[in-house]
């Protein structure tokens, strides 16, 4: 693992959504700003390049029903800063199935009118990032800087099934999978935020698995982090749809830190690191 320390940036419009993601990280971690207005975001986002003469390494945007102005406020950082790499994340709680199935179509309609979700990664084969939805058992994976076109779009037989709306949106960054989980019992109202490394033993394993074992890996994500609190085998999780309460994601975002697991894929063993599980329930 590359040891890289991280400055993150969050922007949602509802502050009681904010008030669920705290600041205090780990080591991984040099800084996060919460802010609840395009403004105030900017103000913060041009201090911090003023003062570290750096940018922020991830910016977050809530694309949920209370939505900020996506394109107005990804236009001004990216008139600023071209290649920031912008993560949308979605807390929109779904309200019937047709929500459901369109949940997706939901997501990628933001990104249709607008270049702002720039990945940076078109020399690169194997660059790619992925989101997953537990209520649908879908993930999808795109490739490189093309946004629209879905690469991959499968269900499994067996997942991972919270007692809520849950996503999970995966990317790549500097040569190791990270990953945001967002999970809610109520709209903007409880909000738990993972932040997992995984580490692979050798290139070729990272290439295998990046194509062919993705959902494996979006399924394990929080088995991993489950396994620590149940004592659930990782190989069950996997196999066995698991049913969960409140009450043990509130563990989850209370104690999980610097945890350390193995997962077997398909493809081999695979390192996980829970760099950081920290939020409020």
């Amino acid at each position: 693992m590359s040891g890289k320390k991280f400055n993150i940036i969050f922007i949602d419009l509802n502050q009681e959504s904010l008030n669920y993601i705290t600041d205090s990280y780990n080591k991984n971690i040099n800084s996060v700003i919460l802010v609840n207005n395009s403004e105030t975001f900017m103000e913060e986002y041009k201090n911090f390049h003023e003062t570290t003469h750096t940018f922020y390494d991830l910016v977050f945007i809530n694309i949920g029903e209370d939505s900020i102005n996506y394109n107005n406020i990804s236009t001004k950082i990216k008139t600023f800063h071209p290649n920031q790499e912008i993560i949308i994340y979605n807390t929109k709680l779904p309200k019937s199935n047709d929500e459901l199935k369109s949940g997706f179509e939901y997501f990628l309609i933001k990104q249709e009118d607008s270049n702002s979700y720039n990945f940076n990664y078109e020399d690169s084969d194997n660059k790619s990032f992925f989101i997953h939805n537990c209520v649908t058992d879908t993930t999808i994976s795109f490739l490189k800087n093309d946004i629209n076109t879905p690469i991959q779009h499968k269900k499994r037989q067996s997942h991972l099934c919270l007692n809520a709306y849950y996503t999970s949106i995966k990317y790549q960054l500097d040569d190791d999978i990270y990953c945001i989980i967002s999970a809610e019992e109520n709209l903007l109202l409880k909000t738990c935020l993972t932040f997992v490394q995984i580490e692979f033993k050798d290139e070729e394993e990272k290439k295998e698995l990046l194509q062919s074992t993705i959902e494996e890996v979006a399924n394990i994500v929080c088995g991993l982090a489950i396994s620590k609190f149940e004592s659930i085998n990782t190989k069950s999780i996997m196999s066995e749809p698991i049913q969960l309460d409140f009450n043990t994601i509130e563990q989850l975002t209370t104690n999980a830190y610097n945890q350390t697991d193995y997962i077997t894929t398909s493809h081999g063993e695979i390192t996980v690191s829970i760099i950081s599980n920290k939020g409020k329930i």
